[in-house]
């Protein structure tokens, strides 16, 4: 578990540049399936997107704390 909490971005971001290239594999079994990866692959992207967004920077939480313990 651990592992994916370290490289979910990288995770999230292969899989949606992976998505294209497996709906243009299975445009002959449905019509659609080119249009509809490209949808979900920037889905992933964009979940990508929130995950860098939503962790706290390190640097900063630690630049105020040193901040704190100097005055």
């Amino acid at each position: 578990m651990s592992f994916i909490k370290k490289h979910i971005i990288l995770i999230l971001s292969l899989i949606g540049l992976m998505c294209p290239i497996v709906g243009m594999l299975l445009i002959d079994y449905y019509y659609y399936s080119s249009v509809i990866s490209w949808f979900v692959g920037l889905g992933f992207i964009i979940m990508a997107e929130f995950v860098v967004l939503s962790r706290p920077d390190k640097e900063k939480t630690v630049s105020k704390s040193h901040i704190k313990n100097q005055v």
